[in-house]
C-alpha cells in the first residue's frame, strides 16, 4: 500500500486542493474502490457519469451508501442551444449525490474529463446546493483552475422568474452568442447588477488531469 500512494503522488503537482488529497489518500487505501466513468443515455445530449465503484471477483459494481465508504455520482452533459445555450461548449451538471466529503473528488474526476474531452466544466444552471456552492467557488478562486466568464441567455423561457418590465438582462458580450449560458442561479443570488460574478456564471477548466492519471496508475480508474 505503501508503494502504491508514493506511485500516484508522482502524478500530483504541488497546490492541489488539501481535501482532494485527503480523498485520495483514503480511496486509495481502501482495497478494491475506485471512480467510474460511464456515458449515460437518459438525455438528449451527450452525457457521461461519474461513480464510485468496488472491484469484486475481478468485476466492478456500484457502490451503496454506507457511513465513511466512498459513495457517490455525479451526471455531467453537453450543453444545447434550445434549453441552456451553448455555455462556450462548457458541459454542465446536472445530477450530484455524495456521502459526507466525498462529493469534491467526483467534481475533480468531472471537471478534469470535461477539460479534457469540451471546454471546462460549469454548475447546474438552476439549481445548485450549498455544498456544491461551496465546490464552485473554490475553483473560482484555485491557481490550477481557469475560469471563464459565462454570459447570460437570452431566452425568455429560460427567464420565466424576471420581472415583466425588465424581461432581459443586459449582455456582457452581445456580439458573441458562444458563451451564452442559461444563467437562473446565478441572477436568483447576484440579480442583475453582480449575477456575473458568482462561481455559477463561470466555466472552469484544469490544465492537467492529474487525479485522472494518479487513479489510472493505480488501476482505480474504470472507463467505458
Amino acid at each position: 500500500m505503501k508503494l502504491i500512494l508514493e506511485n500516484w503522488r508522482e502524478y500530483l503537482k504541488e497546490g492541489i486542493d488539501p481535501r482532494i488529497q485527503k480523498q485520495l489518500d483514503r480511496l486509495l487505501a481502501s482495497p478494491d474502490i475506485g471512480i467510474s466513468i460511464a456515458p449515460v443515455k437518459e438525455y438528449d445530449a451527450d452525457a457521461r457519469m461519474f461513480m464510485y465503484v468496488t472491484r469484486e471477483g475481478g468485476k466492478w459494481r456500484e457502490l451503496t451508501t454506507s457511513r465513511g465508504t466512498p459513495f457517490g455520482v455525479a451526471e455531467i452533459m453537453e450543453p444545447n442551444d434550445r434549453d441552456t445555450g451553448p455555455c462556450d461548449d462548457a458541459w454542465i451538471v446536472v445530477v450530484t449525490q455524495a456521502e459526507k466529503g466525498w462529493g469534491p473528488l467526483l467534481y475533480e474526476v468531472a471537471l478534469e474529463w470535461a477539460s479534457q474531452h469540451a471546454n471546462g466544466l460549469t454548475a447546474d444552471r438552476a439549481m445548485v446546493s450549498d455544498s456544491a456552492w461551496a465546490v464552485w467557488a473554490k475553483y473560482m478562486n484555485r491557481g490550477d483552475v481557469k475560469a471563464d466568464q459565462l454570459d447570460i441567455f437570452h431566452d425568455p423561457a429560460a427567464y420565466a422568474y424576471r420581472d415583466p418590465d425588465d424581461p432581459t438582462f443586459p449582455q456582457l458580450t452581445p456580439d458573441d452568442e458562444s458563451d451564452d449560458c442559461e444563467q437562473v442561479k446565478s441572477v436568483e443570488v447576484g440579480g442583475e447588477k453582480y449575477w456575473m460574478d458568482q462561481p455559477t456564471a463561470k466555466a472552469y477548466k484544469k490544465g492537467s488531469s492529474e487525479v485522472m492519471d494518479a487513479l489510472r496508475a493505480a488501476g482505480r480508474l474504470v472507463e467505458e
